[in-house]
């Protein structure tokens, strides 16, 4: 399988992965919406939150019903290649303005000479919270 820069590759057998809107309705190719998995899970999946079963239907599974939540927000593009753009839930509170640390990523990944990205809270005795890293560079991480 080809490595597709930017993204984290198809489902695993045994995932349903799939891309809908906010009315759980399937999108189209390249379209960004939110990252579910069809119930039910596989196997190896955890089946609630310790001791928080309430918890757990109300944060992963009542907003889209059928699908588990992932809470991330991206695309499948033609191949069923996935691309994670950014976190549904990562909010970072600057001063009062609440920052989407993915969207923020997503952003400074636009730029030509930027291969991979990150942004992260960091404590600031001005602001309470500040973005505290980007790192860069025209070739991807290699590990």
């Amino acid at each position: 399988m080809p490595v597709k820069l930017g993204s984290s590759t198809v489902a695993m057998p045994g995932y349903d992965v799939r891309v809908v809107d906010e009315s759980c309705k399937a999108v189209p190719a390249n379209t960004l919406g939110s990252i579910v998995v069809k119930l039910p899970l596989a196997p190896a999946c955890l089946p609630t939150l310790w001791q928080q079963d309430g918890s757990f239907e109300q944060n992963y599974l009542d907003e889209f019903p059928g699908y588990y939540k992932t809470a991330d927000a991206g695309f499948k593009d033609e191949e069923g290649y996935i691309y994670v753009m950014s976190r549904t839930d990562d909010i970072i509170n600057v001063a009062g303005h609440r920052l989407s640390t993915g969207g923020m990523e997503e952003v400074l990944s636009g730029h030509r000479d930027v291969a991979e990205c990150a942004a992260s809270p960091t404590r600031s005795k001005a602001r309470s919270r500040a973005l505290h890293r980007i790192k860069g560079g025209r070739e991807p991480a290699r590990r």
